[in-house]
């Protein structure tokens, strides 16, 4: 249960690497002991994001209401992995990576341009340094589209962190019904 939830904010994290990447800020890595390597400090201000999303929306205790009702539901050491079970797991899997692609797209996109600006200024004035300016001129806009886009990154997490409580709560119930019907 735990692993599906973690999805979420494991999506928020990958994509705030990606972000620090792609603006730069990825130069100053220090090492997570929750996680056992190395983050970004972009990608830990998703995951904070997603924290208190997730205690806002009162995560933290349909967690353990989920874990309460799973001792209802199925016996102790009666679940195995099944395909069902291996089906769901992928399916988080694969919302995750779309999660954190639409969480740093944005960012990416704005990027992208960005150096293909530099790009056409660099070919069409060789005496200008592009690579000295690119890399603030990168993190520079890449921070502007990050404090843009907050508001709406907030609203994304917020119903991702709702879609995983729900199928949370799927998982434990639909086989008390099944088995009970």
């Amino acid at each position: 249960m735990g692993m599906l939830v973690s999805f979420t904010f494991v999506a928020a994290q990958w994509a705030g690497e990606m972000i620090g990447i792609e603006m730069g800020l990825n130069m100053s890595e220090i090492f997570d002991p929750s996680m056992g390597h190395a983050g970004s400090l972009t990608g830990d201000v998703y995951y904070f994001l997603t924290l208190a999303v997730f205690l806002t929306l009162d995560g933290h205790r349909a967690v353990l209401g989920a874990v309460a009702a799973s001792f209802d539901y199925l016996p102790l050491l009666s679940l195995g992995v099944d395909k069902p079970l291996l089906n769901l797991m992928l399916g988080m899997f694969q919302s995750a990576t779309v999660l954190a692609l639409r969480l740093a797209a944005p960012v990416l996109m704005t990027v992208l341009i960005v150096d293909l600006s530099l790009g056409l200024i660099g070919r069409a004035m060789p005496q200008f340094n592009v690579m000295q300016v690119g890399l603030s001129v990168r993190s520079l806009v890449g921070l502007i589209i990050v404090i843009v886009g907050l508001s709406l990154t907030t609203g994304i997490l917020q119903r991702s962190v709702d879609h995983s409580m729900e199928h949370l709560r799927q998982m434990w119930i639909t086989p008390a019904q099944a088995g009970g019907g």
